[in-house]
């Protein structure tokens, strides 16, 4: 941990020479230093500012492995006001959104593989690439859309997204050993937050999974123990099971929530593990302070895409529970139960062609009627009817309740 100024250095780089999502970076210096205010309120538009724009949407840019050691150096500032919004800046920065890698955790070299692979095509292949993925689209309206969305998907920009994609995760990997020691430190979400952003780097799980095992086992807030109980799952193997198998038959809702999801990843899940798992989509555990992190806090997500990891052993009653807990859901937390139910209940995949609705496996039908009484709110998200449409279903509720065969208005 240093004292020193954080920022040395920050002049040095030519930021107006580098791009993020609104072009110039000649911002970013300015921003990086109002971390640092003593106004929480000037802090708090600049971490937003800063989420925008060399962080957008889960895309990272040119400018964004630059800003990175000197946000590690505020992070380890100990005069550095919320240390904790900047590790979590940090690990949305090495990895973006974390939806797409639980429950199985991060590989990066599926990145380093995608960044080789992109390098090595001419524009000439890349154009006839970009021709199948346009002709092999059956749905005409998705074809349409990504006919429109090709003029998008030049051979320059995606090796440059994919470059910035590999160096701002090395960048933060440069800086994960200091990191790591802010285990110790005296604020629970600071440590809350590191130990989220190391279960993303399976490269330091050596150094790490040690780390987090002596976390957990001094550690007495929930939130920080159900965190690093979840990053050793992703992180470790079999030596971690004995560790973490404890915590899933504890009294504690979201430590036994925790104990699940990592017993599921690291694949020991038992009927009494798929049980947990299957309550927790039903009834979450209450928040605590500080929040877990992963899924953003979506227990009832992360629980029912566990269970997708141990598909061979759901009983009935357990499908029961997931339905239960899907009508439960809505809106942002509707997402990542909706595919995770789809997925245990289609595990062949999309329907192309749509079949009949009496075709359908009873399980099937009931997701079907389950998804029809979702409400408005959830209905009017995109994100919700883009899921349907990825498993050949109907993505408008009124055409869906017509297959289902259900009378009724709108939700």
């Amino acid at each position: 941990m240093t004292t020193d100024d954080p920022l040395a250095g920050l002049d040095d780089i030519a930021w107006d020479s580098l791009s993020h999502a609104y072009g110039s970076a000649e911002d970013v210096p300015d921003l990086l230093r109002a971390l640092l205010s003593d106004d929480a309120e000037v802090r708090k538009e600049v971490m937003w500012a800063l989420l925008s724009n060399i962080y957008h949407q889960g895309t990272r840019y040119e400018a964004t492995s630059y800003a990175v050691p000197f946000l590690a150096r505020l992070a380890l500032n100990e005069a550095t006001p919320e240390r904790d919004h900047i590790v979590g800046l940090l690990s949305a920065i090495a990895i973006g959104f974390d939806a797409a890698y639980l429950p199985q955790g991060y590989d990066p070299d599926v990145d380093r593989q995608a960044l080789a692979e992109v390098r090595t095509e001419t524009p000439e292949s890349w154009e006839r690439k970009l021709d199948a993925w346009v002709a092999e689209e059956s749905d005409e309206w998705q074809r349409k859309f990504r006919e429109r969305m090709r003029p998008f998907k030049s051979l320059e920009s995606t090796v440059r997204n994919a470059e910035t994609v590999v160096r701002s995760y090395e960048a933060v990997r440069n800086e994960l050993s200091a990191l790591t020691g802010l285990l110790e430190v005296e604020d629970p979400g600071l440590r809350t937050e590191v130990a989220y952003l190391l279960s993303w780097f399976p490269e330091a799980a050596e150094t790490s999974v040690p780390a987090l095992i002596a976390m957990a086992g001094t550690e007495t807030a929930p939130g920080p123990v159900a965190t690093a109980i979840v990053a050793l799952g992703l992180l470790g193997g079999p030596e971690v099971i004995p560790v973490v198998r404890p915590y899933a038959a504890g009294s504690e809702p979201v430590l036994r929530w925790a104990g699940a999801v990592a017993l599921a990843r690291l694949g020991a899940a038992t009927p009494e593990v798929v049980a947990n798992l299957a309550a927790a989509t039903v009834e979450p555990p209450p928040d605590v302070t500080p929040p877990v992190p992963f899924l953003q806090g979506d227990y009832r997500g992360l629980a029912a895409k566990s269970l997708v990891t141990a598909a061979e052993i759901i009983t009935p009653a357990i499908l029961d529970a997931v339905l239960t807990g899907l009508s439960r859901s809505s809106e942002e937390g509707s997402f990542e139960i909706t595919a995770a139910t789809l997925r245990l209940t289609f595990p062949t995949g999309a329907l192309d062609p749509l079949p009949p609705f009496d075709e359908l496996t009873e399980p099937q039908r009931r997701v079907v009627r389950t998804l029809t009484q979702m409400g408005r709110s959830t209905w009017s998200w995109g994100n919700f009817t883009d899921i349907l449409g990825d498993w050949g279903l109907p993505q408008n509720h009124d055409e869906l309740c017509a297959y289902a065969g259900i009378p009724g208005p709108t939700p």
